[in-house]
C-alpha cells in the first residue's frame, strides 16, 4: 500500500493576449467597422478578469510585427514563442466587403477572417471566416468564438501540481502519459479531474484522481512501500 499527503492553494492566474488591429484594404471605408469589431473583442475579453490584453502597438506586441507564417508554425515553435514573449495567445485577422456572385462588393456585407492562436498549448485554436452584415448576428458569432477561446486559455493553464515521493526518483504519469520523475516542482495540468500515477520498480504503484479548479495549485506527496512477499510451507 502507499500513503499520501495533499494540499491546495488558490493563486491568481494571468493570461496575456496580444490583440492586433484587423487588416483591411486601405481603399475601402471600413475603419469604423474595424474599430467596432475591436471593441466587441475587447469587451468580451473584459468579462474574464484574469485576462490581460496588449495591443499590437504596445512594447510587448512589437514581437508580432511580422506574423505572415504564424499559422504554419508547429507545436514546438508556438511553445517557444510562449517562452520568449510570455504571451498565451494572439488574436488577429482581416476584414473585407463580401462580394456577390458577380464579384461586385455588397454594401454592408462583410467577410471577417479571424485567427485565434494558443501559444501555451502550441496550437491554432481557431482560424476561419465569419460572414454577414455588420450587425448583431455577425457580432454574436464573433463573441461566441472569443468567449470560447478565452475560456480555453484560462482552463488549460491555470492549474499546476507539485509532486514529491519517498523515495525520490519515482515515475510520474499524468492521464497515462509520463510527465517525469520525482521531485517535480510544477506540472501544468488541466482543470477538472486528472489521473495521477506514481511508479517505481520494486514498490507498490500509487494511483489517485485529483480535481482542480481555475487558479488552484496543489502539492501531492506520496510515501511508497516496497513489495513484501510472505512465504508459507507445510510439512511433508
Amino acid at each position: 500500500t502507499s500513503s499520501q499527503s495533499w494540499s491546495e492553494e488558490q493563486d491568481d492566474v494571468t493570461v496575456a493576449i496580444c490583440l492586433r488591429d484587423l487588416e483591411y484594404a486601405a481603399r475601402t471605408d471600413l475603419g469604423y467597422i474595424v474599430r467596432g469589431i475591436n471593441e466587441v473583442i475587447l469587451n468580451q475579453l473584459a468579462l474574464f478578469p484574469n485576462i490581460v490584453v496588449y495591443p499590437s502597438k504596445s512594447p510587448q506586441g512589437e514581437y508580432f510585427k511580422d506574423i505572415t507564417d504564424m499559422l504554419s508554425l508547429d507545436k514546438v515553435q508556438l511553445l517557444r514563442i510562449r517562452r520568449e514573449t510570455g504571451f498565451d495567445g494572439l488574436i488577429y485577422g482581416q476584414i473585407v466587403e463580401h462580394p456577390d456572385e458577380d464579384g461586385k462588393e455588397q454594401e454592408g456585407r462583410l467577410s471577417l477572417t479571424i485567427h485565434l492562436v494558443d501559444f501555451s498549448s502550441g496550437r491554432i485554436y481557431f482560424t476561419g471566416t465569419l460572414q454577414g452584415e455588420f450587425g448583431s448576428e455577425l457580432l454574436r458569432q464573433l463573441e461566441t468564438k472569443i468567449a470560447a477561446y478565452a475560456d480555453a486559455l484560462l482552463h488549460y493553464y491555470s492549474c499546476s501540481l507539485k509532486v514529491t515521493s519517498e523515495p525520490t526518483g519515482a515515475e510520474v504519469w499524468i492521464d497515462d502519459e509520463k510527465a517525469g520523475v520525482t521531485p517535480i516542482d510544477k506540472l501544468d495540468v488541466k482543470d477538472g479531474q486528472t489521473k495521477v500515477q506514481i511508479k517505481m520498480q520494486g514498490y507498490v504503484p500509487f494511483e489517485t484522481r485529483i480535481e482542480l479548479k481555475t487558479g488552484q495549485k496543489a502539492v501531492l506527496h506520496v510515501q511508497l512501500y516496497k513489495y513484501s512477499l510472505t512465504a508459507t510451507s507445510a510439512p511433508l
